[in-house]
C-alpha cells in the first residue's frame, strides 16, 4: 500500500532541531500526550518551550492560534515570544497565546465570566490601587495602618486565596489574636472590589477556576480553543493554577510542562511543590524527559551545588552533567561580621570588573543584609542596582527612624516634624486637626504647634498628645549633644516607642523591621568610626549626625543605569531566573541559609528547611565561573549581635567539591595553602 511522503521541513527548522543536545531534542520532538521536562538550571528550558511550539506549528500538528503557552511574569512571557519570532515566521508567531496566567484568566472571564455573573468589563485592580482599597478598609475598621500595614495583610489574604482557601473565614486565619478582624476586613475589601466591579489578580484566577468548573459550555470553549497547553516553571504553580492547566486540558491531557522541583522557592506565597512532584499520579501516561545537560555554570561549581541538593528528601532524582569546562570550586570566605563581609564583596566585584568586565551579583537572604553592602558599593564607587526588593533606606521603617533623627537635629525641619508627629504609637492627628494647626500663626510647624495647643484650638486629647510629641522632639535635640550616633538612633527608637510599635505590629513582618532598625543603628557606628571628624564635642556630634543624614539622603537617589553598570544586589529569591559570571552569596551561615525565623514559625519544619535549600541552591547556580559563599562569624548587630555556626548546608558540600580562602597575608580558615586570586581561588606553590 503506498504511502504518503511526509512534508519535509524547512531547512531553517532542520537546523534548529540539528542545534539542539540528544535530550533536548527528545523533549522538543515528542509525542502527543502530557510530558514533563525536568529542566534544570542553565540546561536551556525556554529554548525547548519555544523550539516545541516550533516543531508543532511546522509539522502541521498545531494551529498557531490554538497553543497557549503559560507562564509567570509578563517579562518570561515577552522573552518567550521574542524567541519564537526567531523560530517561525510573524504571521504565525504572533498568533500563538504566550501569557502570564493571569492574562490567560482575564480572557476566559471576558469571553465567558457572565455564566457566574462577572461581568464581561470588569476592572482589574492592582498595585497601588489595591493598598488604597485595603487602606480605606482599615481606616473605616479604626484600625491603625501604621501598625498594621496594608500590603502584609493583603500578602497574607492572596496567600489563602492561593491556596483556595476562604481569607473571610476566620477559622482560615492563624490564631494570632486577629483571626476575627483579619477575616473582616478581607470581606470588606471583597465587598469594595465588588463594589466598583474590580478583581484583582487572584480573583481572577480564582474566578477563572469557578468558571471551569461550573460551566460545562466554557470548558469546552477553553479546551477547543487551546487543545496544546504548555507551562514554564510548572514547580512554581499554586493550587488554583494548577487546577486551571487540568481543567483546560481535560479528556485530551496534552499539556506539556517544563520545570525542576530543585528550583521550588515560592512555598510562601502558596506555591506547591507536590504538583511537579504528582505529574504522573495526575497523568499517569505522561513520559518525563531530563534536559541533562547544562551551558550556564562551570563543572565544579555546578557538581558542589548538586551534591548539597541531594540532601533534599521531597524531589524528583535527576543528574546534570556539565557542557562546561571544571572550573573553579566555590570558594568559602569566613569573615568576622557584616562589615568584613561587604568589604569581600566589594574585593569580589573589583577584581572581577578588573579582570574582564564581568557581571557580578552580591545575594542576600534578608532585605535587612543589604543596608552594609550598598554603603561599602557607594564607598568604593562601585555603581551597583538592586532587584528583588529596594534600597535598605527607602524602606518605610528606615524613614521613620530618620524622620525622628532629622527631627532631633532640626525641630523646625517642618517636614520632618510632621511625619514625627504622625509616628506610631502617637495616635493619629487627623485631617482636620492638621488643618487647624496649618491655620495657625508661627514660622515653623513646631511654633504652629505649639500655639495651638496652649489655646483652645485643639481638643485636650489631640493638644495633650501633641505637646508629648514637642517634648520627646526637644528632649531628641539635646541627645544630639551628648551621645555617639549608634546610641542615638537607639535612644529616638526607644524614647518615642517607636522600636516597641513595630514590634508588636501582628503582620508577619515585625522581626524584619527589627532587623531593619538594628542595621540602621550598626550602620551609623560605622559611618561614625570611619567619618575622621571631632566627634567628641556637642557641635563635633551635630555634625556628625548632619553628616549621617545627608549620606542617607544620598543613599536613597538611585545609581544611574545606562547599561554599564556592572554589579546587581538581590536577595535570593529576586535572583530566579538570572545569571552572572561572579555571584558572592552573603550570610551563609546558620542563621540566615536555612532562614532560623522562617523555619521556627513554619507549621512543617523539615519542609521549610528543604525549601530554604532549594533557595540556596538556586542562588549558587545563578554563577558561570566563580561562586564565593560568605560565612561571617557573628550575626546581627549592637544588643543583638550573637556568635553564629557555618549553615548546615556547607557541610553537605564535600571538601573536595569547596575551597577555604583567605586575604593574602591572613591566617587561611581552615586551608593556609589558598589566596584569591582575580577570578577565584589560586593554591601557592
Amino acid at each position: 500500500m503506498p504511502t504518503t511522503a511526509p512534508t519535509p521541513l524547512p531547512e531553517e527548522h532542520e537546523r534548529l532541531l540539528a542545534g539542539l543536545n540528544h535530550r533536548q531534542r527528545e523533549a522538543v520532538t515528542a509525542p502527543d500526550g502530557p510530558t514533563l521536562v525536568i529542566a534544570g538550571p542553565g540546561s536551556g528550558k525556554t529554548r525547548v518551550i519555544c523550539a516545541r511550539i516550533a516543531h508543532l506549528v511546522r509539522t502541521g500538528r498545531a494551529d498557531p492560534g490554538r497553543i497557549a503557552a503559560i507562564t509567570f511574569t509578563r517579562k518570561a512571557a515577552d522573552e518567550m515570544a521574542a524567541r519564537l519570532r526567531t523560530m517561525l515566521p510573524n504571521a504565525e508567531s504572533q498568533r500563538v497565546w504566550i501569557s502570564t496566567f493571569h492574562r490567560l484568566c482575564g480572557r476566559l472571564l471576558r469571553d465567558h465570566g457572565t455564566a457566574i455573573d462577572v461581568p464581561a468589563d470588569f476592572r482589574i485592580v492592582e498595585g497601588a490601587e489595591r493598598i488604597g482599597v485595603m487602606r480605606q478598609c482599615m481606616f473605616d475598621a479604626n484600625v491603625d495602618i501604621r501598625i498594621h500595614k496594608p500590603q502584609a495583610l493583603l500578602h497574607r489574604i492572596s496567600t489563602l486565596k492561593n491556596r483556595m482557601r476562604t481569607p473571610a473565614d476566620p477559622d482560615e486565619w492563624e490564631d494570632d489574636g486577629y483571626a476575627e478582624r483579619n477575616a473582616r476586613l478581607a470581606a470588606a475589601y471583597q465587598a469594595a472590589l465588588a463594589g466598583q466591579g474590580g478583581l484583582d489578580f487572584d480573583d481572577m484566577l480564582l474566578g477563572a477556576v469557578r468558571l471551569l468548573h461550573e460551566s460545562p459550555d466554557a470548558r469546552r470553549a477553553a479546551g477547543d480553543r487551546f487543545p496544546r497547553v504548555l507551562v514554564d516553571e510548572y514547580q512554581d504553580t499554586n493550587l488554583p493554577q494548577y487546577v486551571l492547566v487540568r481543567q483546560i486540558a481535560e479528556g485530551r491531557d496534552d499539556v506539556f510542562v517544563v520545570g525542576d522541583p530543585d528550583q521550588a522557592i515560592y512555598g510562601w506565597r502558596g506555591a506547591e511543590l507536590q504538583n511537579i512532584l504528582d505529574f504522573h499520579h495526575d497523568f499517569p501516561k505522561a513520559r518525563r524527559i531530563d534536559l541533562q545537560l547544562a551551558y550556564r555554570s562551570t563543572a565544579r561549581l555546578l557538581e558542589a551545588a548538586g551534591a548539597m541538593i541531594r540532601s533534599n528528601g521531597k524531589r524528583l532524582d535527576h543528574t546534570l552533567r556539565c557542557a562546561n569546562p571544571a572550573g573553579q570550586p566555590p570558594a568559602v570566605r569566613h569573615v568576622a561580621d557584616a562589615t568584613a563581609e561587604a568589604g569581600f564583596a566589594v574585593e569580589r566585584a573589583a577584581a572581577r570588573i578588573r579582570q574582564d568586565g564581568g557581571e557580578v551579583a552580591v545575594l542576600y537572604r534578608t532585605n535587612a543584609q543589604s543596608g552594609s553592602l550598598e554603603n561599602a558599593f557607594r564607598r568604593a564607587g562601585i555603581r551597583y542596582r538592586i532587584t528583588g526588593g529596594e534600597s535598605f533606606y527607602s524602606r518605610p521603617e528606615i524613614l521613620d527612624a530618620l524622620c525622628c533623627l532629622q527631627a532631633a537635629a532640626d525641630p523646625d525641619d517642618d517636614e520632618a516634624m510632621h511625619r514625627f508627629v504622625e509616628l506610631p504609637p502617637h495616635p493619629r492627628t487627623g485631617r482636620k486637626t492638621c488643618a487647624l494647626i496649618d491655620s495657625m500663626p508661627g514660622r515653623s510647624f513646631r511654633e504652629r504647634v505649639e500655639r495651638a495647643t496652649h489655646g483652645r484650638t485643639l481638643s485636650t486629647y489631640h493638644a495633650t498628645n501633641l505637646r508629648r510629641r514637642l517634648e520627646l522632639a526637644a528632649t531628641l535635640h539635646e541627645a544630639t549633644r551628648r551621645l555617639p550616633l549608634d546610641e542615638l538612633v537607639d535612644e529616638a527608637l526607644d524614647c518615642t516607642g517607636y522600636r516597641r510599635a513595630a514590634a508588636e505590629a501582628a503582620d508577619g513582618d515585625a522581626e524584619d523591621r527589627l532587623d531593619n532598625l538594628a542595621e540602621l543603628a550598626y550602620d551609623a557606628s560605622v559611618f561614625a568610626r570611619d567619618d575622621g571628624g571631632t566627634t567628641d564635642t556637642p557641635d563635633g556630634r551635630r555634625r556628625l549626625l548632619a553628616a549621617f543624614l545627608e549620606h542617607c539622603r544620598a543613599m536613597r537617589t538611585p545609581e544611574r543605569d545606562d547599561g554599564t553598570v556592572r554589579v546587581t544586589l538581590s536577595t535570593l529569591h529576586g535572583a530566579k531566573g538570572l545569571e552572572f559570571d561572579t555571584v558572592v552569596i552573603t550570610g551563609f551561615d546558620a542563621e540566615h541559609l536555612p532562614h532560623r525565623r522562617t523555619v521556627a514559625a513554619a507549621a512543617d519544619a523539615n519542609a521549610a528547611i528543604e525549601e530554604e535549600r532549594r533557595l540556596a541552591y538556586v542562588g549558587m547556580t545563578r554563577a558561570r565561573t566563580e561562586l564565593c559563599l560568605s560565612v561571617p562569624a557573628v550575626t546581627g548587630h549592637g544588643a543583638k549581635q550573637r556568635p553564629t555556626a557555618p549553615s548546615p548546608f556547607l557541610d553537605e558540600i564535600p571538601e573536595n567539591l569547596r575551597t577555604t580562602v583567605t586575604p593574602a597575608g591572613a591566617h587561611a580558615e581552615p586551608s593556609a595553602d589558598v589566596t584569591m586570586g582575580p577570578l577565584g581561588p589560586e593554591r601557592s606553590l
